[in-house]
């Protein structure tokens, strides 16, 4: 696919996810089962996706600098048998693999009931965001892929038996892979994950003090968050002082962020698809809503 993209389509992916399982009452039965709050289960159902036996920071967010958030429902989850822990490296116990399937087929039984759109519709839809995220997956760029083996752990190994189900799947790859695509814009302008997000919190206008951005990235020690502003000021991405502001430099820095990204992700997409992208968006767009009305 070639510029330009189709605009507002991407936005509509992280939508899809959210409100697509909001029938889905399993998360919380199960929870109330093993005595367990939802990050706690949550955690055990994460193990699944990022795989077994590894460190907390090996699987941590490239944005977060401490994985200390997660240690008590690390260890609830312990205490429920769901995870297991040596030398600091976790893995699913058979419980909780059995968890997540139960999750699975749960969420597949409730999509399976939902028809958001005419059924040729669903299925077109389904087999086009299929057939794209299979081409930015074999694409050359971006060479890393560090988030699309959890989107085929996702997957669970069958085949989708609901074009509804068969979208979920197509929608997790797409946007998976987008972070992948994301990850390797921002790398390759020499930035690194908590600075980028901190960049981004500017971007947004979501804060104008670095108290405010150290209670937004919680997932980064307050240290580490005025490390990652000195740094964006050292580079002049960042005015000094406050209220915090991007530069021009700053916001142009930004700007090619999401153009890079963009590039990374649509230009894999064939001709024939990129043909459909209007129809993609505007039909994804009448999903969306009929699944949160």
């Amino acid at each position: 696919m070639q510029p330009p993209y189709p605009a507002g389509l991407v936005a509509l992916l992280p939508e899809f996810l959210i409100v697509r399982r909001r029938t889905v009452d399993f998360v919380q039965r199960a929870a109330d089962r093993h005595a367990l709050d939802r990050p706690a289960l949550m955690f055990a159902v994460n193990r699944e996706l990022v795989g077994d036996w590894h460190t907390l920071a090996e699987t941590r967010s490239p944005y977060a600098t401490t994985s200390d958030p997660q240690l008590a429902a690390a260890e609830a989850a312990r205490g429920a048998g769901l995870v297991t822990e040596s030398l600091g490296r976790w893995a699913l116990t058979a419980s909780g693999r059995a968890l997540c399937e139960e999750l699975r087929a749960a969420a597949h039984v409730a999509l399976a009931k939902l028809v958001p759109v005419p059924l040729v519709d669903l299925t077109h839809l389904a087999d086009l965001c299929e057939r794209a995220f299979e081409q930015i997956a074999l694409a050359p760029e971006p060479a890393r892929h560090e988030y699309l083996p959890r989107t085929l752990r996702f997957r669970g190994g069958a085949a989708a038996r609901h074009p509804l189900v068969a979208l979920e799947n197509a929608i997790h790859g797409l946007w998976t892979v987008r972070d992948d695509c994301h990850v390797a814009a921002w790398r390759s302008i020499g930035l690194d994950g908590p600075a980028l997000d901190a960049l981004t919190r500017l971007w947004r206008g979501e804060v104008t003090t670095e108290d405010e951005l150290r209670t937004k990235l919680s997932w980064q020690r307050p240290a580490d968050v005025s490390a990652s502003l000195g740094r964006l000021r050292t580079s002049g991405l960042v005015e000094t002082g406050e209220p915090l502001k991007l530069s021009a430099e700053g916001q142009h820095t930004r700007h090619l962020v999401e153009a890079r990204t963009d590039r990374l992700f649509f230009t894999p997409w064939p001709d024939d698809i990129a043909a459909e992208a209007d129809w993609i968006r505007d039909t994804l767009a009448e999903v969306n809503k009929a699944l949160a009305a």
